[in-house]
């Protein structure tokens, strides 16, 4: 109303009219500034792929319980998280990327075993083959993990998406 658009149709998108759309946009990283250049072109989208990670051990007191038979699942959790890390690390290409976005011990006191946490952990790339190595090897982590103990581990996938190459002749 503000703009005097108030009950004026729409205009309606002619597709045919079209053969794509540029969007000027802001880095959001520091490629850019790290190669010291001014402008970047998108080659494509990144996929998205997010996971849980569960570890069940067993809750029990921090001052008490002997080191040799705790099953603190915080602790199954965190050493998953550098293992994926390093092996991330080495199996990675050029512009893969990933995090444990977020790590929830229960019952999450200082002076208690967690009994359970849960992981979210995310990797992105572009190139469907390298999505599909980066899983191939959280899976084989996290297996090798659950059946050398103390804790039971699970991987769960919470989703994933396409990744979408742009038009080169824009």
């Amino acid at each position: 109303s503000a703009a005097g658009l108030a009950g004026k149709q729409r205009i309606q998108a002619e597709p045919n009219r079209y053969c794509g759309f540029l969007e000027a946009h802001i880095e959001q990283g520091d490629s850019l500034e790290a190669s010291d250049l001014q402008i970047g072109v998108v080659t494509s989208i990144v996929a998205i792929w997010q996971f849980k990670i569960t570890a069940e051990g067993a809750q029990n007191h921090a001052g008490t319980t002997r080191m040799a038979i705790r099953k603190d699942a915080g602790l199954a959790l965190v050493k998953l998280a550098a293992k994926i890390d390093r092996v991330f690390r080495s199996i990675a290409a050029e512009r893969s990327v990933w995090t444990v976005g977020d790590i929830k011990l229960e019952p999450g006191a200082g002076s208690i075993i967690p009994g359970r946490g849960e992981m979210v952990f995310q990797f992105r790339d572009a190139d469907m083959a390298q999505l599909e190595a980066l899983e191939a090897a959280l899976q084989q982590m996290v297996a090798t993990a659950d059946a050398d103990g103390p804790c039971s581990l699970k991987l769960e996938t919470m989703a994933k998406s396409t990744p979408r190459l742009m038009d080169p002749s824009l």
